[in-house]
């Protein structure tokens, strides 16, 4: 058994796993800004930007 490649594999795993959440968590977030934004937008023709 050899604990380096088994916690460099575990540290692999967990990056990859962090950066997914992370993509997700902030796709997540760029799209309900855009939902916002489009329902603003849609509810508001006439409202200047602030």
């Amino acid at each position: 058994m050899e604990p380096d490649t088994g916690l460099q594999g575990w540290q692999l795993r967990a990056r990859s796993l962090l950066l997914r959440q992370l993509q997700e968590a902030l796709h997540g977030h760029l799209v309900q800004e855009n939902l916002q934004e489009n329902c603003r937008l849609g509810g508001e023709p006439g409202a200047p930007d602030p």
